[in-house]
């Protein structure tokens, strides 16, 4: 946790690998060939960005406008979808072994106080849940091409 405060609060600077945008706003990902993602700054600058990997961090607060439409609110993804989605009392369902989220387009996960685990000791379990479960699924991929 202290090592990714602390890219955060560097902007990345110093680790290559990590890139911060700060209060931007996902417009879109595509996941085909050339993935991509495109952002809209705080000014309204819109950048698209080669990525080989998307992790979005919305804090305590879903901003999940980044979803298709029907999954903005979070509503159907909620334990109950018949109540709002809320960090403390209606989190998203998510498989406990994987955190996939349930009811949603395969490859997106939830964890942290989005999935109901509020503290941040839980942060590393639901990362290792999330890694473990897209390794196996990769293995997966590669043993039915290689028959």
């Amino acid at each position: 946790y202290h090592k990714v405060h602390q890219m955060m609060r560097s902007g990345g600077e110093g680790y290559p690998e990590y890139s911060a945008f700060p209060q931007h706003k996902v417009v879109s990902i595509s996941a085909g060939e050339g993935k991509k993602v495109t952002t809209v700054s705080p000014d309204g600058v819109e950048v698209v960005h080669q990525v080989s990997l998307v992790a979005i961090l919305i804090g305590s607060r879903p901003d999940l406008s980044f979803l298709p439409p029907e999954f903005q609110d979070g509503q159907a993804l909620a334990v109950d979808p018949e109540k709002s989605l809320d960090c403390r009392s209606n989190p998203i369902s998510v498989d406990s072994w994987s955190h996939s989220v349930s009811g949603a387009p395969a490859g997106l996960y939830a964890m942290g106080p989005l999935s109901g685990d509020n503290f941040v000791r839980f942060l590393v379990g639901g990362a290792l849940a999330i890694a473990s479960d897209i390794y196996r699924q990769r293995k997966e991929l590669i043993a039915t091409h290689c028959v």
